[in-house]
């Protein structure tokens, strides 16, 4: 992931963060990490873990002190963080079941997708619903693009069924999608569109 200062990678030795013009400095113990995720406030980074004696699980890291927590979630095939939340040390984590499972495996976790909102200082969870679409769209250089109001965001939703696509606004606090018009035969992302909302246009 990425901070305006340094980056953050992992892999099966460990969790890295690299200054520009430096060597990465390895952070956290050496494990296997995966999808790291640095707060807005550049302060921590969750990760999935995999020690090698337990399932998979969720930790949050802080950068400025070393301590690494274990994130209190049931074990799931997927757990990691997709999104953090502009202007506090919020993240969304998402637990699910793998989408395709080997032959005679018994998948874990919910039968829908579920959406936890982290504290990342405390580590405190709360179970969150709504549409979490826009946000599991995102890339690792930029957040949704600010729309007119205070905590919302251009944002999209396709339907490849229907083969078109949804624009609208969405709202980061109660997590909801207010349409605004509709692109028939076309299939994109949010990250894939930019809005010139005060000459009514929208970039593809």
């Amino acid at each position: 992931d990425m901070n305006s200062d340094y980056i953050v990678f992992a892999d099966y030795n460990g969790l890295y963060r690299q200054f520009a013009g430096t060597k990465p400095v390895q952070v956290g113990t050496e494990a296997s990490y995966s999808d790291p995720l640095v707060t807005r406030d550049g302060k921590w980074v969750i990760a999935a873990k995999d020690d090698g004696e337990a399932p998979v699980y969720l930790v949050r890291l802080s950068l400025q002190s070393g301590r690494e927590f274990r994130i209190n979630l049931s074990e799931a095939d997927r757990l990691n963080a997709i999104a953090a939340l502009p202007s506090s040390g919020k993240v969304i984590l998402r637990r699910a079941k793998m989408d395709y499972t080997p032959v005679g495996y018994t998948p874990k976790g919910p039968n829908r997708p579920e959406f936890y909102l982290l504290d990342s200082a405390t580590g405190v969870t709360r179970l969150v619903a709504g549409e979490f679409t826009p946000l599991e769209q995102l890339g690792s250089d930029r957040f949704l693009q600010p729309a007119e109001k205070p905590d919302e965001f251009w944002a999209v939703k396709s339907d490849e069924k229907k083969n078109e696509t949804q624009i609208g606004r969405y709202n980061i606090k109660d997590f909801s999608f207010k349409p605004v018009m509709v692109v028939p035969k076309l299939i994109f992302n949010s990250m894939s569109m930019w809005v010139d909302a005060s000459h009514g246009k929208v970039y593809v």
